[in-house]
């Protein structure tokens, strides 16, 4: 895993690694082997058995190679759990998808997604990776637990993933 965004670290022999992330996403073999992190699968599981309808917001890219192989992902995954999922361009802002939906939680990997998140009134998520570990906000956002069940959408459901 990287500990900087741009992967820089993870590939030092490149001057400058990001400028070949659009041609790493386009690549099928990449999300061909990629897997769901089991927590989030089992979240997303409990939410779609309990009836909440689960879309996706990614700015992963939105060529038909990455739409292709990310949906494939989630078919493979998440056994056709989820609702929908919308593709914004490579590194496209998410605020104004996210106000299209009625507030509740989100999760991400950076920050300022989550802050913007945040100020249009859902309740924000750091996804924890060594690349954001650094990073805090001032105005709520708050870590991602390993444990997704502390999520403010299971707090009524105590019982929801089983006892500890």
């Amino acid at each position: 895993e990287p500990s900087n965004f741009d992967y820089s670290d993870a590939y030092p022999s490149y001057d400058s690694p990001s400028k070949h992330i659009n041609e790493f996403i386009n690549n099928p073999k990449y999300f061909g082997s990629m897997r769901i992190y089991p927590e989030a699968k089992l979240a997303l599981k409990k939410l779609h058995s309990s009836g909440v309808k689960i879309t996706i917001v990614t700015s992963i890219g939105d060529s038909l190679e990455v739409q292709r192989s990310r949906l494939d992902l989630y078919n493979r995954e998440l056994n056709n759990i989820v609702d929908d999922v919308i593709f914004l361009p490579l590194g496209g802002k998410k605020h104004g998808t996210l106000e299209l939906f009625p507030c509740s939680f989100f999760v991400d990997d950076l920050v300022s997604e989550c802050e913007s998140a945040n100020a249009i009134g859902h309740s924000s998520f750091l996804f924890p990776r060594k690349y954001n570990a650094h990073m805090s906000s001032n105005i709520g956002v708050k870590q991602l637990p390993f444990k997704w069940y502390s999520l403010p959408y299971f707090n009524h459901q105590p019982n929801l993933f089983g006892s500890k």
